[in-house]
């Protein structure tokens, strides 16, 4: 449930809220796995979660932005309730618990939009979120405390923070063209990428690092060309380029992280995920032709995908860091070439649309 209302003044806009988030899994459970009378009922989890947003001009063409809010999300039902039957007669046991907590995070936000002339905006963004009580894995040895079997349980103890910033521009259709760029620099680094990462293990990350989904730079750039009826150069009074539309979208990022393991052996003093693949980027096309006839319209397009052909690594071998070189596990030239390292190369559609 939630209370919302928006306040307008002369030198700013407020937005206020407040939401109440309550979960209860109304879940027997056992608070140890290998005791079948250890049985206790989940705990409710409940957050108020205050939202507060503002909007503050400073001039006819430049206005202030803040915001700041708090955020409450359950977890994956598989996480409470994952080998719910409580069998260890399975290789790496791991137990779902009813009684995890949310997922909660704080998140912050500051930033300006300004009107360069009558057909461009800029807005330059930063902000930072606190993620803490994220789920991941304890594992708890054999042979301890009277445990005859070593498992794993769900627990919330991993932490994430994600901090960056983005600059956007928008251009709107000036006669014939129109556009957006944007960029985006941000750095989100954690203790687990994922609710799995350190299963089966038993140790856990007490180290922030690069968490496996990071991209510090992005960027991504849409042209759009249109020439109307009668414009474009002519040939014999004909103008082959009138009533087309070109649009252009270029695409370019860093890599994804990755743990470097020199002869293919992990390493506990590497860091985990300090070295990076290759930057990747793409340059897509899609063009446009129409023609009319009485009632009915026809456009025939084309499409092309990667216009450049160029060959982005989306995996590395993390003995060598390249996509087709490793000295590690005796595999054929073959095994190791593989194309699926490899983005798609350039592909072209060709179709037609027919409107009445």
């Amino acid at each position: 449930g939630y209370v919302q209302d928006k306040i307008e003044m002369n030198a700013f806009v407020m937005n206020l809220g407040l939401r109440f988030d309550y979960a209860d899994q109304l879940s027997p459970f056992r608070s140890n796995p290998l005791n079948p009378t250890s049985v206790v009922d989940s705990k409710p989890k409940l957050q108020w979660s205050p939202r507060l947003g503002v909007a503050h001009p400073i001039s006819d063409r430049t206005s202030l932005h803040f915001s700041y809010g708090h955020f409450f999300q359950n977890p994956d039902y598989t996480r409470l309730y994952e080998n719910s039957q409580y069998d260890v007669n399975v290789r790496e046991p791991i137990f779902g618990q009813p009684n995890l907590d949310a997922e909660r995070t704080t998140a912050y936000e500051v930033g300006v939009s300004h009107q360069f002339g009558e057909a461009i905006v800029g807005s330059f963004t930063a902000y930072y979120k606190d993620v803490i009580g994220l789920v991941g894995t304890q594992y708890f040895f054999p042979f301890v405390e009277g445990r005859y079997v070593g498992y794993t349980l769900y627990v919330n103890e991993a932490y994430a923070n994600i901090k960056g910033f983005e600059a956007r521009i928008d251009m709107r259709r000036t006669k014939y063209l129109s556009g957006s760029m944007t960029y985006t620099y941000s750095v989100a680094k954690g203790s687990a990428s994922s609710e799995t990462e350190d299963y089966p293990g038993t140790t856990a990350s007490t180290l922030l690092y690069s968490l496996a989904f990071d991209k510090p730079h992005m960027f991504n750039l849409n042209a759009n060309l249109y020439l109307p009826e009668k414009t474009g150069f002519s040939l014999f009074g004909v103008f082959p380029l009138e009533n087309t539309i070109w649009n252009f979208v270029v695409r370019a990022s860093s890599g994804y992280p990755y743990t470097p393991q020199p002869n293919g052996r992990a390493i506990s003093y590497i860091e985990k995920n300090s070295a990076r693949r290759p930057m990747t980027y793409s340059v897509d096309a899609q063009i446009n032709k129409e023609w009319k006839f009485g009632p009915t319209k026809v456009t025939i397009f084309a499409e092309i995908l990667n216009l450049t052909d160029h060959r982005n690594v989306l995996y590395v071998y993390t003995d060598t860091g390249e996509p087709d070189v490793t000295t590690s596990g005796g595999y054929s030239q073959d095994y190791i070439r593989d194309p699926s390292n490899f983005g798609p190369p350039r592909r072209i559609r060709l179709g037609a649309r027919f409107g009445f």
